[in-house]
């Protein structure tokens, strides 16, 4: 999917919810995604085992990623707002009837004290920048298995591998994804996005706000539970045009979800892998009938691959 198409799958998600058309996209879907590899025995039992770990975006090398991002003066000025609102008072008792709690409520003295208020708020900001990071469980693909910066950042300088695998697979409702108790998920529902390449954030204001609702339980005031769910996600979806070359993409589950199993199309070795890496990786690609090819640089200076015979 070129850059064009993901800015208008973008545009697309952030349409009222009723009115989002995901399948036009369809044909986009590349048909098959890479994973790229170091060598070592957490991805060779991955790889034997026909297992992709989910991860949360704390353990991944860009601070940027996942970053929530809070535009604060406009949720200032929304607050300072219905603190003026004459409806307040009233809606502040409401809230207390509902949760059963008692607390003196006044209007002039918050208005007069909003630092106050506003301290407190950036101060949960800060919390859920914190703690939001390790709560959004994702699985990151490229759609190309011939990317030079990746070989170097995620395959140890082209002395790793690139696993294939089909996203036909991927995206079968009939797809095994075992939780963190290593149980079977009933019916989860997954989801495979391309990542977004931009320099503007994605301010999650509204997320932001029924988070709040979520912390107070107080569900009922989220209007959009489905705008809500995407919000969450949406926010995992941005990146730096820097990376746009990595060409990335995420698939995300509900839940807590820790792997699930597909068995790999095909396995490619890096230029400088090891020879005892590379023996390794011809016996479990033979005995697990994976096909298995090698890159090597072309005649006109590029990275290629080429298959490799088994027998």
């Amino acid at each position: 999917m070129n850059n064009k198409r993901r800015n208008e799958f973008w545009k697309e998600l952030n349409k009222p919810t009723d009115k989002i058309n995901l399948m036009q996209f369809k044909d986009d879907i590349p048909k098959s995604i890479y994973r790229y590899r170091s060598v070592n025995e957490k991805s060779l039992s991955a790889l034997l085992n026909d297992r992709l770990y989910f991860s949360t975006s704390n353990y991944y090398d860009d601070p940027f990623d996942t970053l929530f991002c809070i535009d604060k003066e406009k949720l200032k000025n929304e607050i300072y707002d219905i603190l003026k609102d004459s409806n307040s008072e009233n809606a502040f008792k409401q809230f207390q009837a509902y949760m059963g709690i008692n607390i003196p409520f006044s209007i002039e003295y918050i208005l007069n004290n909003r630092d106050i208020l506003f301290d407190k708020i950036n101060s949960l900001i800060d919390l859920l920048q914190k703690t939001f990071k390790s709560e959004i469980y994702s699985i990151c693909f490229s759609e190309s298995v011939l990317n030079q910066d990746l070989w170097l950042k995620y395959a140890s300088n082209y002395s790793g591998f690139v696993i294939e695998y089909e996203t036909k697979y991927l995206l079968d409702n009939k797809l095994f994804i075992f939780n963190q108790n290593n149980q079977l998920m009933n019916k989860p529902i997954s989801y495979l996005y391309p990542m977004i390449y931009s320099n503007k954030p994605f301010y999650a204001n509204e997320y932001f706000k029924n988070v709040i609702y979520r912390i107070f339980k107080m569900d009922y005031m989220i209007k959009d539970l489905k705008r809500y769910l995407i919000d969450r996600r949406s926010v995992c979806l941005i990146k730096n045009k820097y990376h746009s070359n990595d060409k990335e993409w995420r698939m995300f589950c509900d839940g807590e979800p820790n792997y699930i199993t597909l068995k790999p199309k095909s396995v490619t070795l890096g230029l400088k892998v090891s020879q005892s890496s590379k023996e390794l990786l011809i016996d479990l690609c033979k005995n697990k009938d994976i096909d298995l090819y090698e890159t090597c640089i072309s005649d006109n200076y590029t990275l290629k691959r080429k298959k490799l015979r088994l027998n």
